[in-house]
């Protein structure tokens, strides 16, 4: 019963987390389109022209990243969030049409969360023995899963994003080609 009630501390823990993240970025947005005078830019200009499959997909793989991320600091694994990482990965490919590269994301998600249960072994280790040594390779293999989490969400939503950029100029295409 206590693994129930912690999942779900986790889980509203993990919510009001990524509250407060929307929050300092649509501030951060807002304040950068000030400085810069950028008054035309709006967050949702993205999705313009994204087919609804599209911003679901987007909307999972961004999903995905925040739930690794949350995973890192809180340094805790939970079967919820493996199978809530897994079923993100599979559903945002699927939508996307990403049959190809579905493979890779999946795997990329299982080496993920292979590299979050080592960030949990040292973390064990450090309460153990309280070294310094472990205590900076687990600070440095952290710095580092962050910046492959980053670096993965960033290709992912490239791609979807390159993707509706593909579509649109071979709708344009056609309909040229249909007019002639």
């Amino acid at each position: 019963m206590n693994d129930y009630l912690d999942t779900i501390y986790s889980l509203v823990s993990f919510t009001c987390v990524s509250i407060i993240f929307l929050i300092i970025l649509s501030i951060t947005l807002k304040l950068v389109s000030k400085k810069f005078n950028l008054e035309k830019l709006r967050l949702y200009g993205i999705f313009l022209n994204m087919t609804n499959h599209t911003i679901i997909a987007f909307s999972l793989v961004t999903f995905t990243y925040l739930l690794l991320v949350w995973m890192l600091v809180d340094q805790t694994i939970s079967y919820v969030y493996v199978a809530s990482i897994i079923c993100s990965v599979v559903i945002a490919d699927l939508y996307a049409n990403n049959y190809p590269h579905g493979f890779i994301n999946l795997l990329n998600a299982i080496i993920s969360i292979v590299a979050l249960c080592f960030v949990d072994y040292l973390n064990n280790l450090v309460k153990l023995d309280n070294n310094v040594y472990l205590t900076l390779i687990m600070v440095f293999v952290m710095i580092f899963l962050f910046l492959y989490f980053t670096y993965m969400t960033f290709r992912n939503l490239n791609y979807l994003v390159n993707l509706e950029k593909n579509r649109i100029i071979k709708n344009k295409r056609g309909n040229r080609n249909e007019n002639r």
